[in-house]
């Protein structure tokens, strides 16, 4: 079991979905996108956590490849906001998410494959 409050990639993925609750209002107007990002940026944190506090290095590894795959939902997300003109290329999101993905799995491989 890990301790989700001493987890750099569980803080981030909270400092994540804090941005996209403040972003909400880009993408209104196109469907039910914002809804969509924050069921992604929500999932992350929940699989993060749920992966930590379930006990075995494998469990969590699997908790984390779900949580990665959010991320990479989020990341196609906010690329539709650029494309719709909506979101510039420098938010921060953008470095964030692509941070968060990079952790993700060097966090991972450090639980290797067992």
């Amino acid at each position: 079991m890990h301790n989700i409050k001493r987890l750099k990639v569980y803080a981030l993925a909270r400092e994540i979905l804090r941005g996209v609750h403040e972003i909400r209002g880009a993408g209104r107007g196109f469907g039910d996108l914002t809804d969509q990002m924050q069921r992604a940026a929500i999932s992350i944190v929940s699989n993060i956590a749920e992966g930590a506090g379930s006990g075995t290095d494998k469990q969590f590894r699997r908790f984390l490849s779900y949580a990665k795959g959010s991320t990479t939902e989020l990341q196609s997300q906010l690329d539709i906001l650029f494309d719709l003109g909506r979101l510039s290329s420098e938010h921060p999101l953008i470095d964030m998410s692509d941070h968060l993905a990079a952790m993700i799995e060097k966090l991972m491989i450090h639980l290797g494959s067992g």
